[in-house]
């Protein structure tokens, strides 16, 4: 079966880490896939890397709010020499319809992935949203990763929900990679460390993250704020961090290849998102076993373990620093949370299973048709 994914571009973020497992664990041989990218500047180098390693061709077209007409006709072009059994889509949000409409133009199947509960794309793009969900949706085979990121994309149509698997035995918390991370950044043994992975983009909050550890850090002197990603908003969080003094007690970790160690270097993780759709972040911190204080936004669906506590983001900022330095002294048995996992929804052996049952049920109607 020939399957073409199409994304915005590989970056790092829930969809990419959802593709990166897949592409490492699917039979390639009889599930081969390729992408259709809209951005040249993909920084996730290792999904980059594992795509040249399983012979995946990578497909760059205009980006469809630039060019729309455009690029919906390169889509249909790639699809049709491609010779393609279906187009799986990975979207956030029903504003590009491109892919949709030339999936259907080719008589392809079209799989529809929603991969969150919201969108920042501001007042026009949720309106072009809720038109398009209208006449669209119904016109998809409709997957989601969570029950949230499901309504948010197809409304009251039904939809199944595949969850964010990974392979567990990578995250499992490790005692040596608690010493590399903190060697790494010149982070003693023992410190306190409140962690965070994410994109710096609104929705992952990182204001409240640093007002949050201001508040500890005014009385502990022994605690440390590490969070790992990139963004728009990295700028402006780092001269935030800067003018508040914080500096020598902040690390701005960047994009790393090695982001599942970090988790072991970590106390517990702050996670005040304002919105998500189901966030591998979370899936990784259970694996590791790590203690989670979460956005009571942040959708149900994610907790297996009792590592995450969710907290309404309404509530004072005493009342986060209050939890979270409960969270930082209670004890924590790591492995022994971590085994909740194995075999969950979670699992990325559970979770290939079920999507090769999609594609060989889609393969079979359209053999039918």
């Amino acid at each position: 079966m020939r399957i073409l994914y199409y994304i915005f571009g590989l970056n790092i973020g829930g969809a990419e880490t959802f593709i990166y497992s897949v592409l490492s664990q699917i039979n390639t041989d009889k599930y081969h896939i390729d992408f259709i990218l809209q951005s040249h500047n993909n920084k996730n180098t290792k999904l980059m890397d594992l795509c040249h390693e399983k012979e995946s061709k990578v497909f760059y077209i205009d980006a469809f709010h630039k060019s729309p007409i455009k690029s919906t006709l390169q889509t249909q072009s790639i699809i049709k020499k491609g010779d393609y059994d279906l187009i799986h889509i990975h979207q956030n949000a029903m504003i590009n319809i491109g892919p949709i409409i030339a999936g259907r133009r080719c008589g392809i199947p079209v799989i529809l992935h929603s991969h969150n509960s919201l969108s920042n794309a501001g007042k026009i793009g949720k309106v072009l949203h809720t038109i398009n969900r209208k006449h669209y949706a119904s016109k998809v085979i409709r997957l989601a990763c969570g029950e949230e990121a499901g309504k948010w994309m197809y409304g009251d149509l039904d939809y199944k929900v595949v969850s964010n698997a990974i392979s567990l035995d990578r995250y499992r918390y490790s005692e040596a990679y608690r010493a590399e991370i903190r060697r790494r950044h010149g982070i003693p043994n023992d410190a306190k460390v409140i962690g965070h992975i994410g994109r710096f983009v609104p929705a992952k909050n990182h204001e409240m993250i640093v007002d949050i550890f201001k508040s500890i850090a005014s009385t502990d002197e022994n605690v440390t704020l590490v969070m790992v990603g990139d963004g728009e908003l990295k700028p402006k969080i780092e001269h935030r961090v800067s003018t508040e003094l914080l500096t020598d007690r902040v690390v701005f970790a960047g994009n790393v290849d090695d982001a599942y160690k970090y988790y072991s270097a970590f106390d517990v993780l702050l996670f005040p998102s304002l919105f998500e759709g189901l966030p591998y972040t979370l899936v990784e911190s259970q694996a590791s076993g790590l203690k989670c204080l979460v956005s009571d936004n942040v959708t149900k669906d994610v907790k297996v373990t009792s590592c995450i506590e969710y907290l309404e983001l309404n509530k004072s900022e005493k009342v986060w620093r209050d939890t979270l330095i409960t969270c930082l002294q209670e004890s924590n048995d790591r492995y022994e949370k971590s085994k909740s996992m194995i075999g969950s929804v979670y699992d990325v052996k559970h979770m290939i299973v079920e999507l090769v049952n999609i594609y060989n049920e889609i393969g079979e109607r359209a053999q039918i048709r």
